[in-house]
């Protein structure tokens, strides 16, 4: 009876071992993952004064650069698929380039070909930026040996002759260049913003300029070798808009509109403003008929911005779905911490219409959009397909899709070539994985074909989206302060940005909020003079001021203002000129704030001085500025035969004021301060400031607060009640009116008379660490005669806070080694001479409780000045802080924003500060619990080269005495574009990126690489080892950060915990985020050949020692 239980056993094992093998090898069997692939194409409105020309040549540089180029490799490889979006904006700029409107960078290089530009033209053509210096300069302009020369010619220039007035430093600047440098340097420009690959494939007849530009130190072009590549560009243009026809008529490509301006959608419904959104959808859909003659069924929300109410709009139109990022998945309510959620499209049902929502896959997007240009295109290649690979070896679910979405125009320049071998080997990785069954590229429309069916709903969750209708943004600050409602919706209010940055790209910043609010204003006042109540019926009734409205509601204005992205630029004057043009053509007065260069919060385009004059060391007797205290002074240049310059001094009670002016005439002078107030008001309907000086309708550069009017008069040598001071504050409505008198003292002999003054700041309105703008005046007989604004530059002065009292509560004091600045022992600087060395060494770490704050102050060995005009002085370093206040080992946080590194548990933090430059992201303080607290602290520079952070007390959770805190504080570099505002970290280092040598590059490739390029600690050999202490899995590239210490004054130990609970995080990878709390270990992926092998090879163990038994069992039986 055992024996025939035994042989029925074994039986069946065989059996099913022969049945369950196939269906092992089913579940096994991976299937190919989808990948989808979307270009952006956007460029803001360019158009001047009645569309007649462009102002800015961006609409045409990238079409020779991107565009064409773009439709040209993806055509050489027709397996591939792929999606593009053009925004109306460039469409409708781009058919009118080729239909014969230039840009007037354009047109100055036509004057150059004929000999009739002007000292103004070749001004604008040196400017830096804003001339034809405007390229790549690590990856094309240094190619190029005149280039380089002409460059350097040019920054020389404007250096020598900076101190002049205005007129003048143009014409000497000019001076300094020959016709043939003009021809050269206009050649150049053009020449190579040409793709090379356009250039070696379909226009070799530029091939040879294109040699001599990158060869030779005297090219020394020709005009008509100027007109043809001019002429080239009109042609190369011509041929876009029917390249991406062909591509949509041959299936290749799926071609996509964005809403016509680009407007971030979601704020046009949180204003109210849904007609907008729908004229702009309309208007794009218009364009795509006329000129694809096609129909779209997909959109692109710009800055893939969304939230429900856009999307229904959106429904409204015919389109069935857009692409948007991961982190708006999440925020809707869905874990993304499983692929099942992410790698599908989710859908809303708009009553019986469904509308699908493609998630992009962050990380991957980002990889190629930031980080594989600092990669040799094999390592950045082999990473793409590791990263593909990883995902589709373990893919089961056919309908799986993974989105990669990104810019199409702006990464190229910042690869090497323009980006053209890595776009050629990447097209190449697709198409041997597609062949391979790894892979199958494929449009969005086309996917839905196939899986339409396999797309879930998305969860319905209380969201918040701001809350924007007739309110009045202009006081707030920060995107957390902005007025929300809650209301139940299926998908969040969010964008590219990241779940904790949602729209604060554009919005939430004073300066953003301000300019929204002129928009505001100007719709408001346009539609009341009509009486109507939408923008279409404006449309009916006055065509060019609606157009205009619609064009000032681009997001690309609010998204240089703010500062996140560098100088705002002529963007802010293309801005002004579209609310200009709704209010002229509407027969409007147009608000004085439009004429001017300041943006809409007051801060000026430009600052003369890089560093605010500090505290001078002791009060100045009779408000003479001593000799030995000039080394601390603000010299104001203005150049003029009567007053050369004004010395400005300060601390913490008075601006202090001498000057020495020529009397020889008979004519009364007035010397007038006019300095900006960051506390006043600047709301377009509540303003505080003037906009124009006294007796004048000239703009000075300064968004003007007080005037400070000093009358010089010969009297004034032997009567003292003639050297009178008048403090004037601005009424908002372009008058003055008194409100301080004070007198000066003189000095001198007549003819040549010094005068000295203070002002307190009180009298002013301003207050310890306010910033004001300054400018000086001199006026003769009540005309402005000349003044010290350059360009739209003017000077800026932080008032400074009174000296810290001896015997001030001193916290903390650290020494960091000096020339440590080496992050794990072997990082190299980036390779733009403005990394100066130094710039980056934290010397000294020192903590004060002077009162209700505490003062953090970091001094390195070079500040490197401020060249990028970050508000708090500094442009390049950046802080973080983490502070460990309980002295519990495990009890706080472990995470870092960014760094790529992890806390050691002895240092778990209560609160992190980050401390940067002035720029959204540079002023946080932040808790465990995600709580970010935005610009609570002030931050400023100390001269020499000491950098100050004031934190309010209340902020801090002060669990111990501050004495027992532990402090983490680490210097990295600034950088607007990077992840989190840090700059990338690459094997060898560029331009703009540091190197961290060969024998890191397995912590680059795994994502672990310390972010850091000094810690403060006690040895560089700590730091080192600290820094280096990350360990990888060479066969998975997985990764554990490395774990960092800080320091405890008299090195404190904390005291253990009784008991300390780990807790074990996943973190998963989002857009600009990239904290890895724990790696857990994860098994090596087996391609599905390998899984099949080791089953068919286990069957057969399997079934061989079954049939032995079987066997040896009958014949015994017998």
């Amino acid at each position: 009876m055992r024996r025939k239980i035994l042989l029925l056993f074994l039986a069946g094992l065989v059996i099913a071992s022969i049945f369950s093998a196939p269906f092992s090898l089913i579940r096994a069997e991976s299937k190919p993952l989808n990948v989808i692939v979307v270009w952006h194409y956007h460029q803001p409105w360019y158009y001047g004064e009645n569309d007649s020309y462009f102002i800015l040549p961006w609409v045409r540089m990238h079409s020779v650069g991107n565009y064409y180029k773009m439709a040209l490799i993806l055509s050489k490889y027709p397996e591939v698929k792929a999606t593009f979006t053009f925004s109306g904006s460039l469409l409708h700029q781009l058919l009118s380039a080729v239909n014969g409107v230039m840009d007037l960078r354009q047109i100055i290089s036509w004057k150059i070909v004929e000999g009739t530009a002007t000292t103004r033209d070749l001004f604008e053509v040196l400017r830096i930026p804003g001339g034809f210096f405007d390229i790549n300069w690590a990856n094309i302009l240094e190619l190029s040996p005149k280039f380089k020369e002409l460059r350097s010619r040019a920054q020389a220039a404007f250096t020598k002759y900076a101190g002049l007035p205005e007129e003048d430093m143009i014409i000497k600047v000019v001076s300094e260049f020959t016709r043939q440098d003009f021809i050269d340097l206009a050649t150049l420009f053009n020449l190579l913003w040409i793709d090379p690959e356009v250039v070696t494939s379909e226009y070799t007849e530029l091939a040879s300029l294109r040699e001599r530009a990158l060869t030779q130190t005297n090219p020394s072009f020709t005009e008509s070798e100027l007109a043809l590549v001019l002429s080239k560009h009109v042609e190369i243009m011509s041929k876009i808009i029917p390249k991406y026809r062909e591509l949509l008529n041959s299936g290749q490509a799926e071609i996509i509109p964005v809403p016509y301006s680009h407007p971030i959608a979601p704020l046009l419904a949180d204003l109210g403003w849904y007609d907008d959104l729908r004229l702009h959808v309309s208007k794009s859909l218009e364009l795509f008929s006329t000129y694809f003659n096609y129909v779209p069924s997909g959109i692109w929300p710009a800055e893939q911005a969304v939230n429900e109410e856009a999307l229904r709009i959106f429904s409204e139109y015919g389109i069935s779905w857009c692409v948007t990022d991961r982190n708006v998945l999440e925020l809707s309510g869905v874990d993304v911490s499983r692929p099942d959620n992410y790698l599908r499209p989710w859908r809303i049902d708009f009553g019986t219409t469904s509308f699908y929502v493609f998630f992009r896959d962050p990380e991957l997007s980002n990889r190629l959009s930031f980080q594989y240009s600092g990669m040799e295109t094999s390592a950045a290649i082999g990473d793409f397909r590791n990263y593909l690979l990883s995902i589709a070896s373990a893919n089961t679910d056919e309908s799986s899709v993974i989105v990669i979405a990104l810019d199409g125009e702006n990464p190229w320049e910042s690869y090497k070539n323009f980006g053209d071998d890595f776009l050629n080997s990447l097209y190449a990785a697709l198409t041997e994985l597609q062949e391979q069954g790894y892979i199958v590229t494929l449009t969005p429309s086309e996917y839905l074909n196939l899986y339409r069916e396999k797309s879930p709903e998305l969860p319905l969750t209380t969201q918040k989206y701001l809350d924007l209708v007739g309110k009045d943004i202009s006081h707030i600050t920060t995107y957390e302060a902005l007025p929300t409602r809650e209301l139940p919706a299926r998908i969040a209010e969010s964008s590219w940005s990241g779940k904790d940055a949602r729209l604060s790209t554009w919005i939430g910043d004073k300066q953003e909020n301000i300019a929204l609010m002129w928009l505001v204003k100007a719709r408001d006042e346009v539609m009341s003079r009509y009486s109507v109540s939408s923008l279409n019926e404006l449309a009916g009734i006055n065509p060019v001021a609606a157009e205009a409205l619609l064009r000032a509601e681009a997001s690309d204005w609010n998204w240089w203002y703010g500062g996140e992205w560098g100088p705002v630029g002529r963007f802010d004057l293309v801005y002004k000129y579209y609310l200009l043009e709704a209010y002229r053509s509407s027969d409007i007065q147009p608000p004085p704030y439009l004429n001017t260069t300041f943006l809409p919060d007051g801060v000026p385009s430009g600052v003369i001085n890089t560093q605010s004059p500090p505290s001078l060391r002791t009060k100045p007797a009779n408000y003479v500025i001593p000799d030995s205290e000039l080394d601390r002074v603000l010299e104001v240049v203005i150049a003029h035969e009567a007053l050369d310059k004004v010395i400005v001094g300060v601390d913490s009670d008075y601006i202090y004021v001498n000057f020495r002016i020529n009397l020889t005439t008979n004519l009364p002078y007035s010397v007038v301060l006019y300095l900006s107030n960051p506390r006043r008001s600047y709301s377009p309907w509540i303003r505080g400031y003037n906009v124009y000086p006294m007796n004048s309708t000239r703009d000075l550069g300064v968004a003007i607060a007080s005037a400070v009017v000093i009358k010089v008069v010969k009297e004034a040598l032997t009567d003292p009640l003639s050297r009178v001071v008048i403090t004037y504050q601005a009424s908002g409505n372009e008058t003055y009116y008194p409100s301080y008198v004070d007198y000066y003292n003189v000095l001198g002999s007549e003819g040549n008379v010094f005068i000295a003054l203070g002002i307190k700041w009180v009298n002013l309105g301003l207050e310890v660490g306010d910033v004001t703008y300054l400018t000086v005046a001199l006026y003769s007989n009540n005309t402005l005669e000349a003044h010290s604004s350059r360009l739209g530059s003017v000077y800026f002065i932080r008032v400074p806070r009174p000296p810290v009292a001896p015997g001030a509560n001193v916290i903390a004091e650290f020494a960091d080694p000096e020339r440590d600045d080496k992050g794990a022992g072997t990082y190299v600087y980036p390779l733009n001479k403005v990394f100066v060395p130094g710039v980056f060494d934290l010397l000294k770490f020192s903590v004060l409780d002077i009162g209700d704050k505490y003062l953090l102050t970091f001094e390195v060995r070079e500040l490197g000045g401020n060249p990028w005009g970050g508000p708090n002085g500094f442009s390049m370093q950046f802080f973080h802080i983490y502070l460990d206040t309980d002295g519990i080992p495990g009890s706080g946080n472990l995470t870092t924003f960014g760094l790529w590194v992890n806390i050691d548990p002895e240092y778990a933090w209560e609160v992190a500060l980050l401390v940067g430059p002035g720029w959204s992201g540079s002023n946080n303080i932040i808790y465990p619990n995600g709580t970010n607290i935005a610009n609570a602290m002030s931050i400023y520079v100390e001269q020499p080269n000491k950098i100050v952070a004031e934190v309010p007390k209340g902020l801090i959770p002060a669990i111990k005495e501050p004495g027992d805190w532990g402090w983490v504080v680490v210097l990295t570099s600034w950088d607007g574009y990077g992840a989190n505002n840090i700059r990338s970290f690459s094997i060898d280092p560029s331009e703009w990126n540091f190197g961290v040598g060969a024998q890191h590059a397995i912590g680059v490739a795994a994502g672990v690489i310390p972010r850091i390029v000094d810690l403060l600690a006690p040895t560089s050999e700590l730091q080192y080892a600290q820094l280096s202490s990350y360990s990888v899995d060479v066969e998975t590239l997985v990764g554990t950060p490395a774990k960092i210490k800080g320091v405890r004054p008299a090195a404190q130990v904390p005291q253990p915990p009784t008991t300390v609970t780990e807790t074990t995080t996943r973190t998963v990878v989002l857009s600009t985020t990239y904290t890895q709390t724990e790696t857990t270990t994860a098994s090596q992926l087996v391609t599905d050949w390998n899984l099949i092998a080791l089953s068919v090879i286990a069957t057969a163990i399997v079934l061989s020692v079954a049939f032995l038994i079987l066997i040896k069992l009958f014949f015994k039986k017998k």
